[in-house]
């Protein structure tokens, strides 16, 4: 793969890392808060964006190391050439299972925006976070045709 998208990938695995980070912080504060006087408002909300986030951005580059669950032990009884074509259906379906996910969360954070939802406590807007999300789900669709296109060219050598 173009090593721009592999270094966007690692940039968007360390912001990942960071809002991980950060959801331990927040929520050992707002417990500690709970305890001595009240809870920081908000903290759900907060949680809840940073995990979308976290997910979110780590999706690409687990997806480029094959950090995901693999059922290995069923296709490496079949051929070489049936193997490659099971990882190309494979990466095919998921490819456009993101792309329907990225487009339906566009659409989405495209209704937020327009009727101006906000997160009640925070006050602030939700679409970006949905649109960060469906960015990243397009951006997953590259990935998995670099992965088909790789598959194919070491087939056909």
């Amino acid at each position: 793969m173009e090593k721009w998208a592999v270094m966007v990938m690692k940039g968007m695995r360390e912001i990942s890392c960071a809002t991980l980070v950060f959801i331990v912080v927040i929520t050992m504060v707002d417990i500690i808060c709970r305890a001595i006087y009240r809870p920081i408002v908000g903290t759900y909300e907060l949680v809840s964006f940073a995990g979308a986030v976290t997910i979110g951005l780590a999706l690409p580059i687990t997806a480029w190391e094959k950090g995901h669950i693999y059922m290995e032990f069923i296709v490496e009884r079949l051929s070489t050439r049936t193997q490659a074509l099971f990882s190309v259906i494979t990466r095919a379906l998921v490819m456009f299972l993101f792309f329907f996910i990225g487009f339906a969360l566009y659409v989405v954070g495209t209704e937020m925006r327009t009727s101006g939802e906000i997160a009640l406590s925070l006050k602030i807007p939700v679409y970006p976070i949905v649109y960060a999300v469906s960015i990243v789900c397009f951006f997953l669709c590259i990935i998995y045709i670099f992965e088909i296109v790789m598959i194919a060219r070491k087939n056909n050598e």
